[in-house]
């Protein structure tokens, strides 16, 4: 009886439609993730920003490093958006802003992606005037 209640337990639990999960590489300060479903379930790519080596992503302190802006190159039946993870230059999760453009080189129309460890809002794939998100620049506290 109580290994058919854990079994059934399990079975709904890997049934649930979980998000990606960003994948961290030695030196990676921010990974932007895209989706063909409207609530960022369903990854279909990524992009990327750096602490050593361009794109660099910014730090929100006196005197921090500068965020550089980057291409998102988002596949064209994207339809959902968000900032997945972003790491402290030690590795280790933190929070942090991506700033996300609907013109090339972080200019026209934007929103700002909050991330807070655990969470990444999930966005529209589109501007208020219908363009995809085409840029983006992310900063860690």
């Amino acid at each position: 009886m109580r290994s058919s209640s854990i079994i059934a337990v399990v079975a709904a639990v890997a049934g649930l439609t979980q998000p990606a999960i960003a994948t961290y590489q030695a030196d990676k300060g921010a990974q932007i993730n895209f989706y063909t479903d409207k609530s960022c379930t369903k990854y279909t790519g990524e992009a990327a920003c750096w602490w050593s080596k361009s794109p660099l992503i910014g730090r929100m302190v006196n005197g921090g490093q500068e965020a550089e802006c980057f291409q998102l190159n988002m596949p064209g039946n994207s339809l959902s958006i968000n900032t997945a993870n972003i790491w402290s230059k030690a590795g280790g999760q933190t929070r942090g802003n991506c700033y996300l453009f609907d013109d090339y080189n972080c200019k026209g129309n934007s929103v700002t992606s909050n991330y807070v460890p655990g969470s990444g809002t999930c966005f529209g794939s589109r501007s208020k005037d219908g363009w995809l998100w085409k840029s983006a620049s992310c900063a860690s506290i």
